[in-house]
């Protein structure tokens, strides 16, 4: 079957990748020359979610010493996720190519177990500009996961990410040097009780860098396959 879309804003383009899941042949139609060959949608990243009963735990910025002032964009709970492969600028063409290439992903593992713990900064020397939670991964299923995820994407096109996997939730960016080493301290002496988190799925989104911080849309979720038994 064959399916026409007009217009590649998010609703068409989200419809579009859900068609192209179901192994339809999607065309979409598009009036603005400068979406091709590429379109607005600049900044891809395959994420996964952090489940809602840990958000408050790993974003209690109450805890955080008021004297520690400093210039912070803090994320928000609805935005907390674990990324596992930012692609930044990418021709809208190739996202049909790209949800397959995740959706392969998704058919090959199951749920699994993960640990989030620990604290930390970036850079670990220097200026602090982003606050981390750290996450655990006992059974090494993630770790398989995001070299699976580097394998097809590289099938399909697209580079391998060159830099070590360091999977970590951010929870803050320091705008501002004025107080950064004094909340980075804080943020690393403070302790929170281990949270076991279940991962289920994967989603594309799209990034939008704006002055009040990044805005995430999801585009397509990619569950993973219930037969698989990784816990």
């Amino acid at each position: 079957m064959k399916v026409v879309i007009v217009g590649s804003g998010i609703g068409g383009l989200a419809c579009a990748v859900a068609c192209a899941q179901e192994s339809l042949e999607v065309t979409i139609l598009e009036r603005a020359p400068q979406l091709v060959p590429v379109g607005p949608f600049r900044r891809w990243i395959m994420i996964m979610k952090v489940l809602y009963s840990c958000r408050y735990t790993v974003l209690g910025r109450s805890w955080y010493p008021s004297s520690a002032k400093c210039s912070a964009s803090w994320a928000r709970e609805e935005n907390l996720h674990l990324t596992l492969k930012f692609l930044g600028d990418t021709e809208l063409t190739r996202v049909e190519a790209l949800s397959q290439a995740i959706q392969r992903v998704a058919n090959s593992v199951g749920p699994f177990e993960m640990k989030i713990e620990d604290r930390g900064v970036f850079p670990p020397n220097g200026q602090p500009r982003v606050l981390w939670i750290g996450v655990d991964d006992p059974s090494n299923s993630l770790t398989l996961l995001h070299q699976t995820l580097e394998d097809e994407c590289a099938q399909a096109g697209f580079t391998r990410e060159q830099r070590p996997f360091h999977p970590h939730l951010t929870i803050a960016r320091l705008r501002k040097p004025q107080g950064a080493r004094r909340l980075a301290q804080a943020h690393k002496e403070i302790g929170f009780d281990q949270q076991s988190v279940v991962v289920s799925h994967l989603a594309l989104i799209r990034s939008e860098l704006r002055s009040e911080g990044s805005r995430y849309t999801v585009i397509a979720r990619h569950s993973f396959s219930s037969g698989w038994k990784n816990l």
